[in-house]
């Protein structure tokens, strides 16, 4: 592989792999407390799941959760050096190479609930061990941001080998790359519908801030044997919807961006229709005993239509690389003599001209990335029981499945405890969530995985859940 070529490549793969691996903070979604008594946060999961206290209104707000989840390690590519750089953190590509599989994500971000109002209302025809009160309220304003992306084999060899091991072979490096903040505000409600069935349905309202996208990222190289050259196919488009401006110079290369704080107002951060979107959860729970009782789910079924500062970025490229021809180029005595810099500077300018960017405006519909549920909880008696969820979470370009099983305990009449064995693919990992309840307020806080938080740079997933409630 050319090493022009080679180095524009590096240094683009460069902006995404290492730029958003360095970020890492809710990709993660944390089910510690999916089972766990008292705790109002799980219409999160399911809008018919309300808890089975005594208390008829309960009000969180500055309700914080945070995560990411990848394939790999962050120390896999970002390490303590040994030797001559032992007080240095390395970039060690080898490492990350034979640390990524076939298919290859992660996802990072965090909500802020800044209030979340539930009420349950009506009069108890028949006191069941899920809740007596039939009908249930709930109104909340939610800030989100995600992050996700996903990246396949041949483009980590590409970045870190280039195409020379597998010349004749075609190489077909892609990324995927979904960015959002928004703004949710909802409205939920939940009802008894019988003895031992429940449904529940959460109606939300989004506004975009901002979105950055790839509906496209393709990027494939190809030599042939016997022929001194190399094919090379680009394919991509990104889609921008912020107050971002791009910079390009005289070759349309993006050689800069002029980003500015978007400016918003208590009207705008509450009424603002610029990047408008519309969701719903759907839950139902089943108690098909006294002891067991089972539910299901389907969360952010919706999507946000963006048409606020949008540019498409768009890049369509099939290039024959032919490497630098120097015949004449050894002796100026030559009478066709050309100097090896005019010869390179033709060949740099033959490949710019061919990888040019074309910037459009656009509105677009991205669809939010949804979760399905499916849980079953068994009682033990009335202070402990034993669950279990199943969770999947379908991003714009990859899937996250986790399976947790619970034990979860009320104590005192005022703590709650939940410690959970969560299975994510071939990684197996321990959380552990609580709440504390003083009177009125109730305190509370989950963590997926307890290794994370010794540890960091080791593990693979991370999520952390605290807020704090009024319950009357």
């Amino acid at each position: 592989m050319n090493k022009s070529l080679s180095n524009n490549f590096r240094r683009l793969s460069l902006i995404f792999i290492i730029g958003f691996t360095a970020a890492q903070l809710q990709g993660q979604v944390n089910l510690t407390s999916y089972h766990q008594f008292n705790d109002s946060s799980k219409t999160n999961f399911n809008p018919a799941m309300y808890d089975i206290s005594d208390a008829k209104l309960d009000i969180a707000f500055m309700n914080m959760d945070l995560g990411f989840h990848s394939n790999y390690k962050y120390s896999d590519m970002i390490h303590k050096g040994t030797g001559i750089y032992s007080d240095s953190l390395v970039l060690d590509f080898p490492k990350f190479r034979n640390a990524t599989g076939t298919a290859n994500h992660f996802s990072i971000g965090n909500n802020l609930t800044l209030f979340r109002v539930s009420l349950k209302l009506g009069t108890p025809s028949e006191e069941t061990q899920y809740g007596g009160l039939p009908h249930h309220l709930t109104v909340g304003l939610r800030y989100r941001v995600m992050t996700n992306m996903s990246f396949n084999d041949d483009f980590v060899t590409l970045f870190t080998q280039g195409n020379a091991a597998t010349y004749t072979d075609l190489l077909t490096g892609s990324l995927g790359l979904n960015a959002t903040a928004m703004r949710e505000l909802s409205v939920g409600y939940g009802r008894r519908i019988n003895k031992r069935f429940w449904a529940g349905i959460n109606l939300k309202y989004l506004q975009g801030y901002y979105n950055v996208a790839t509906s496209k990222f393709n990027l494939g190289m190809q030599g042939v044997d016997f022929e001194n050259y190399i094919d090379v196919t680009s394919s991509a488009e990104f889609r921008v919807s912020g107050p971002v401006t791009f910079e390009y110079d005289t070759n349309q290369f993006i050689s800069g961006a002029d980003f500015t704080s978007p400016d918003f107002g208590l009207s705008d951060m509450f009424f603002s229709k610029g990047n408008p979107g519309i969701a719903v959860d759907l839950g139902i729970v089943y108690e098909a005993n006294d002891r067991l009782v089972l539910s299901a789910s389907l969360t952010d079924l919706g999507s946000i239509r963006w048409k606020e500062d949008v540019k498409i970025i768009e890049q369509n490229t099939s290039y024959r690389y032919n490497p630098a021809d120097l015949s004449n180029s050894y002796d100026e005595e030559l009478e066709n003599y050309i100097s090896p810099d005019d010869v390179f500077d033709a060949l740099t300018e033959d490949f710019k001209q061919s990888f040019k960017t074309y910037e459009t405006e656009s509105a677009y519909t991205q669809s939010l990335p949804y979760q399905f549920y499916l849980g079953a909880r068994y009682t033990l008696n009335p202070t402990l029981n034993a669950g279990l969820v199943y969770s999947k979470q379908a991003f714009r370009h990859f899937d996250q499945d986790l399976v947790a099983a619970s034990l979860n305990a009320f104590m005192l009449n005022f703590l709650s405890i939940s410690g959970n064995l969560i299975l994510d693919g071939n990684d197996t990992y321990f959380g552990l969530g609580g709440s504390l309840t003083l009177g009125p307020i109730q305190l509370s806080m989950s963590l997926n995985n307890i290794k994370a938080v010794s540890d960091p740079a080791n593990a693979n997933t991370g999520a952390i859940q605290f807020g704090m409630r009024v319950r009357m």
